[in-house]
């Protein structure tokens, strides 16, 4: 017994060190582009403003940076008053969430006059921001999802609608939003998944424990949903092509990835799951979809080709992300935003092929 035991960990201890080893160096078919650098605390949003072909960074240190996407070069940097939880960039309008002592706020920036307006109401983190229709929503650390439609008239975004518990919404922190036609699919910290039907201003499906924890990330890709979460396992799920009320998403997922159970067998993963902090979607030179994930406590971000969730190796260094973003300007580039407040935009680029 104790020859096997021991035999197990040296074999395990050197898989370890096999991962450690792959991770310092980048795939063949990437490359590191630049690193921005600014932030003094973790990066929680990265965007792309395509007509400025600027890059959008938000953190915990209170501020919101523009950098040249280009150059790489520093261009403004904005105090927003707390620390910054969420940021959206769409329909000419720059959406920033944070929060400042017990006190949630969305400041909103109007793109093209310059002009700017706060919405409060909620208490505490706004951890996401989604357009819905042509309306802006938000959940946040209070249980709420907030809805808030623009004023024509006025110039602003006003309060329409709070959705709590009561409502039919959600009973723990909400983490993520994500719109798919006329379905809005919004996750929590309990591990449930809840799918409005927009046009009914409703839930229409609920799914509970559809992982053990909070999900950190919603994605689609083709015909499915992919949910990430904190226990470390990515599900994929069915959006049903014809739906019904009720019934939008398959209620059992069609796949479960867990990176653990793969490299390194059942009982190490049951024992040790590192949870996912961030995921998004994006594709390679040939267009195949790639999926980029952070795990917690990894000095890494992983490289999945779908729908094989075959490797396609790691983007280093990259000390434990809790945001990406891949953007499609004259080639595809991955952002990453660390813990630490570094930005690092990573390229394809082409390998030399054996004939």
């Amino acid at each position: 017994g104790r020859g096997r035991s021991y035999s197990g960990q040296t074999r395990q201890r050197d898989e370890e060190t096999a991962v450690r080893e792959e991770e310092k160096a980048l795939p063949a078919d990437v490359r590191l582009l630049t690193e921005l650098q600014g932030h003094s605390k973790k990066i929680t949003a990265i965007a792309f403003e395509p007509t400025s072909q600027q890059v959008y960074t938000a953190s915990f240190d209170g501020t919101v940076r523009t950098w040249s996407s280009v150059t790489g070069e520093a261009v403004t940097c904005v105090e927003v008053g707390g620390e910054v939880d969420s940021m959206l960039l769409a329909g000419g309008f720059l959406f920033v969430g944070f929060h400042k002592g017990t006190e949630g706020i969305i400041k909103v920036w109007n793109m093209a006059t310059g002009s700017d307006h706060i919405l409060t109401g909620h208490k505490g983190g706004i951890n996401c921001l989604a357009i819905a229709g042509t309306a802006l929503v938000s959940g946040g650390q209070d249980h709420s999802l907030r809805v808030w439609n623009f004023n024509q008239q006025a110039g602003i975004f006003m309060s329409q609608a709070i959705i709590t518990k009561e409502d039919g919404g959600h009973s723990s922190c909400i983490i993520a939003i994500t719109v798919l036609g006329p379905y809005m699919f919004t996750t929590d910290f309990d591990g449930t998944i809840l799918v409005w039907d927009l046009t009914a201003g409703k839930v229409t499906q609920s799914l509970t424990c559809a992982h053990d924890g909070p999900i950190m990330q919603l994605l689609v890709y083709e015909s499915h949903m992919l949910s990430a979460g904190i226990d470390g396992v990515i599900k994929v799920w069915e959006v049903l092509s014809s739906p019904a009320p009720g019934m939008v998403l398959k209620p059992e997922p069609d796949f479960v990835f867990d990176k653990d159970k793969s490299e390194e067998g059942p009982r190490r993963a049951k024992l040790q799951r590192p949870g996912i902090l961030a995921m998004a979607g994006t594709s390679d030179p040939a267009g195949t979809p790639i999926l980029m994930v952070s795990y917690n406590g990894e000095k890494c971000v992983r490289l999945f080709e779908l729908p094989s969730f075959s490797s396609r190796g790691y983007l280093v260094p990259v000390e434990m992300a809790r945001t990406l973003a891949s953007v499609s300007t004259t080639g595809t580039v991955m952002m990453t935003g660390d813990q630490n407040g570094a930005v690092r935009i990573f390229a394809w680029q082409p390998t030399l092929l054996a004939s």
